[in-house]
Protein backbone atom coordinates (compact mmCIF):
# COMPACT_ATOMS: atom_id res chain seq x y z
CA UNK A 1 0.00 0.00 0.00
CA UNK A 2 0.68 3.80 -0.14
CA UNK A 3 0.35 6.02 3.01
CA UNK A 4 2.04 8.40 4.79
CA UNK A 5 1.81 8.66 8.67
CA UNK A 6 3.17 10.56 12.04
CA UNK A 7 3.94 7.07 14.52
CA UNK A 8 5.66 7.20 17.72
CA UNK A 9 9.01 5.74 16.79
CA UNK A 10 8.76 3.17 19.62
CA UNK A 11 6.24 1.50 17.91
CA UNK A 12 7.53 1.55 14.23
CA UNK A 13 11.45 1.21 14.98
CA UNK A 14 11.63 -2.76 14.40
CA UNK A 15 10.04 -2.19 11.06
CA UNK A 16 12.47 0.96 10.21
CA UNK A 17 15.36 -1.22 11.28
CA UNK A 18 13.52 -3.56 8.78
CA UNK A 19 13.02 -1.44 5.94
CA UNK A 20 9.40 -2.26 6.13
CA UNK A 21 8.95 1.54 6.36
CA UNK A 22 10.91 4.33 5.50
CA UNK A 23 11.93 7.78 7.37
CA UNK A 24 11.06 10.52 5.45
CA UNK A 25 11.81 14.16 5.47
CA UNK A 26 14.55 15.89 7.22
CA UNK A 27 15.49 15.87 11.09
CA UNK A 28 14.45 19.27 11.60
CA UNK A 29 10.82 18.07 10.78
CA UNK A 30 10.28 15.56 13.66
CA UNK A 31 9.59 16.62 17.15
CA UNK A 32 9.90 15.80 20.27
CA UNK A 33 6.94 16.60 22.81
CA UNK A 34 5.50 15.11 26.47
CA UNK A 35 2.03 13.65 26.80
CA UNK A 36 0.35 13.95 30.50
CA UNK A 37 -3.01 11.54 30.81
CA UNK A 38 -5.38 12.42 33.72
CA UNK A 39 -8.08 10.45 35.19
CA UNK A 40 -10.62 11.53 37.50
CA UNK A 41 -9.88 10.43 41.26
CA UNK A 42 -11.74 7.57 42.28
CA UNK A 43 -12.71 5.93 39.26
CA UNK A 44 -12.85 2.41 40.37
CA UNK A 45 -13.35 1.07 36.03
CA UNK A 46 -11.48 -1.83 35.50
CA UNK A 47 -10.67 -1.17 32.11
CA UNK A 48 -9.25 2.34 33.53
CA UNK A 49 -7.06 1.00 36.00
CA UNK A 50 -5.67 -1.34 33.56
CA UNK A 51 -4.61 1.30 30.93
CA UNK A 52 -3.50 3.45 34.06
CA UNK A 53 -1.62 0.81 35.69
CA UNK A 54 0.05 -0.17 32.02
CA UNK A 55 1.07 3.24 31.62
CA UNK A 56 2.38 3.95 34.87
CA UNK A 57 4.67 0.77 34.25
CA UNK A 58 5.71 1.45 31.06
CA UNK A 59 6.80 5.23 32.63
CA UNK A 60 8.72 3.15 35.52
CA UNK A 61 10.42 1.30 33.27
CA UNK A 62 11.69 4.00 31.49
CA UNK A 63 12.70 6.21 33.81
Amino acid sequence: GVGVAWLPQRLVQEDVNERRLLVIGEPEMRVNFDISLYRVRGNDDALVNAIWDGVAADAIDRS
